[in-house]
């Protein structure tokens, strides 16, 4: 693939990403196509790095948007409200937080699907300045959520909007993925903000059959679960958010290796053990079905 240079790629994405947009919503006439070749062009890393802030701003507020239901402006602000009281897990009173949080019902399109696969492509970018900036020295410190809080923050709408899966849960919980390893050593507060928000989500997710939907979930859970199970990671009015997820998490993760009629011994009969060499193999640490004094040889195809 060759190269465009930074100034026809500027003007070329400024042109398409104005034309995906009309009268505060996508323009349904040029949408797929224009989503579909924005995100073939930008694929490619050095148009990516060629992307400067502004235009990355625009075009992602655009996808966010139209991914959500909202009013879909061309400007580079946007930011998340954010409810400091809502960490509830999603239960029988979801409805009423999806009211409060959803704003607006988003519509599943091919268009949108496009849209949220540019997503984390963006999101890749080095312009995308998903942490706060370095305080100016002598400077009086104020914090101010960072951008990736607010990205986590559309995450957690759209899953409240989609509990159910769909095609765009994919490239939505890869952003999430890119965001949290953005975020997790450089604005720790904000790591644990989104990680409370979206773990009861994320638990949720974890009966989903796309494994690659549920690896991401994994993912995200093995990056997130260390702050919010340290012991001072958290306020402790917090921790019971924690601990139910995890309560449920439990639940849920042993039914997955239980067949229909439930788990069965190993015989005995269809592993053939041998004697350890001990001179030969030395002090090592054990390894399954090995003894210190005798190891399986080679299993049964019975197995």
């Amino acid at each position: 693939m060759y190269s465009i240079g930074r100034k026809p790629l500027q003007a070329l994405v400024t042109h398409m990403t104005t034309l995906l947009v009309y009268s505060s919503s996508i323009f349904p006439p040029a949408a797929l196509d224009y989503a579909k070749a924005l995100r073939s062009l930008l694929s490619y890393p050095p148009h990516l790095e060629n992307l400067d802030q502004n235009s990355w701003r625009i075009l992602t507020g655009v996808c966010w948007a139209a991914i959500l239901g909202d009013g879909v402006l061309v400007e580079d602000g946007w930011e998340e409200g954010m409810d400091e009281k809502d960490d509830s897990p999603p239960t029988a009173m979801a409805t009423q937080a999806a009211a409060t949080l959803a704003k607006g019902r988003s519509t599943t399109t091919q268009a949108t699907n496009e849209l949220a696969l540019l997503i984390p492509i963006l999101l890749s970018s080095s312009a995308a300045p998903l942490i706060p900036p370095l305080p100016i020295a002598g400077s009086i410190y104020q914090y101010e959520p960072s951008l990736g809080l607010n990205i986590l923050l559309k995450v957690q709408r759209f899953f409240y909007q989609h509990p159910s899966e769909i095609s765009s849960h994919l490239p939505i919980l890869r952003s999430m993925n890119i965001v949290f390893a953005a975020l997790e050593l450089n604005a720790r507060h904000d790591f644990i903000v989104g990680s409370l928000k979206l773990l009861p989500h994320l638990v949720g997710l974890w009966t989903m059959r796309n494994k690659q939907v549920r690896e991401q979930v994994l993912i995200a859970l093995r990056m997130i679960l260390p702050f919010l199970t340290h012991k001072a990671g958290l306020e402790k009015d917090k921790t019971g958010v924690v601990r139910t997820s995890l309560e449920r998490l439990f639940e849920i993760m042993p039914k997955e290796a239980v067949s229909r009629w439930g788990l069965e011994p190993l015989e005995i009969g269809l592993i053939r053990l041998r004697c350890h060499d001990l001179v030969r193999e030395g002090h090592r640490e054990l390894q399954p079905f090995e003894t210190t004094s005798f190891t399986v040889s080679r299993m049964s195809t019975i197995i």
